[in-house]
């Protein structure tokens, strides 16, 4: 049963029932979290199955949200092989975090075409094409004309050594400016275009440009590559900004929360169940690797809790200074029992001790047998 990245109308964040008005539908097509620790293998978790195949120098690292696919500016990208699901025209959201090290021109992701005549279904580049050639400026384009119909330029560069969020939405049936870009949240640019974006056999490209073979590597990380199926409101990009999941399955808002430090040694884990929750399966541990990968049918030895009915558990004393990481499956009632597969939250105990800064103290009486206990620290 594929339902990952449905939106049906209300979203869970922070204990806020967000009711979506205007937006009756909208599927997830492609969720690269990038999550890998290693192998070849960038997986989709949208349930569509659209996995992608990294290419050249294999570049695994920590990232914004978990983990981060690592460019090298030369050689690497991943490729996903063209999908049906992939070809959007009348409506899209592509979003993203992006840690740039290089100089443009760089291409962050790319559905287009090879060889001489190349035309692209959506496209996300910093620098090239006027008015901006050079510049660290991102441009949107789809329907890859030679007129370029769907050019959008954002306002602000792309930062180097800094993770930056990116938000690209298109709507051809919104009135008015309905193509936007939205950096760290926030709406940066925006104009209106009328014409349909491009569609073809193409595959789908993260961190390089189709033309001819491969060009305009990324050199830096990304993370958290999500391509959805309608132009999301503005006020869903932060939530999908800090990693969230639109999907109503999904379990939310952990405590402690995502990153926390300093949690104490005795923390009590909670959540905030999805839709559809009839128990949890709870996973905890100190590999990221171990927790991504564990399933009830392999659970290796990060399996908390199994079929837990309340949305707490404790998992008894951890370890001072340690960096735990864990998951809440959702598993649905019965008859289908389906799993909603949770996101990855992490948190560091707090240490066995705290340094103090050393005092200097100086006496200045005398001691002798006769002396109590004055002038003393």
């Amino acid at each position: 049963m594929r339902s990952t990245g449905k939106i049906v109308g209300i979203v869970v964040v922070n204990s806020l029932l967000l009711v979506l008005t205007g937006l009756a539908q909208a599927d997830l097509v492609g969720w690269w979290k990038l999550d890998e620790t290693a192998g070849t293998v960038a997986k989709d978790s949208s349930g569509y199955g659209n996995d992608g195949t990294c290419q050249g120098t294999i570049g695994w690292t920590v990232g914004k949200v978990g983990g981060a696919w690592q460019g090298d500016g030369t050689s690497s990208y991943i490729r996903i092989p063209h999908s049906e699901s992939l070809n959007l025209s009348n409506a899209v959201t592509i979003a993203m975090w992006v840690y740039s090290t290089g100089a443009p021109t760089r291409q962050l992701i790319c559905k287009g075409t090879g060889g001489t005549a190349w035309w692209s279904s959506y496209s996300l580049r910093m620098g090239n094409t006027v008015p901006a050639t050079g510049t660290r400026r991102l441009n949107f384009r789809g329907n890859n004309t030679g007129s370029h119909p769907n050019l959008l330029w954002s306002n602000t560069d792309i930062p180097t050594n800094e993770w930056l969020h990116i938000a690209v939405t298109f709507d051809i049936a919104a009135p008015g400016n309905n193509q936007k870009i939205y950096f760290n949240g926030l709406l940066d640019a925006e104009n209106s275009s009328s014409t349909p974006l491009s569609t073809n056999t193409a595959d789908l490209l993260i961190g390089a440009d189709a033309y001819g073979t491969t060009r305009w590597w990324w050199a830096g990380m990304i993370d958290d590559v999500r391509i959805y199926n309608e132009a999301l409101p503005a006020g869903l990009i932060p939530v999908i900004m800090a990693g969230g999941s639109l999907t109503p399955g999904i379990a939310v808002n952990p405590q402690p929360a995502d990153k926390a430090t300093d949690v104490r040694r005795d923390v009590i884990l909670s959540w905030q169940p999805g839709a559809y929750p009839c128990t949890h399966d709870v996973y905890l541990g100190t590999s990221l690797a171990e927790v991504e990968a564990a399933t009830r049918d392999k659970p290796g030895a990060v399996l908390l809790g199994k079929d837990h009915t309340s949305t707490s558990i404790e998992p008894g004393l951890l370890q001072f200074g340690q960096t735990y990481y864990w998951r809440v499956d959702e598993v649905n009632t019965s008859p289908d029992r389906t799993i909603y597969k949770g996101s990855i939250w992490s948190f560091t105990v707090e240490p066995y001790a705290y340094s103090i800064s050393p005092i200097a103290a100086t006496a200045s009486s005398s001691l002798n047998q006769d002396s109590g206990p004055t002038k003393t620290i």
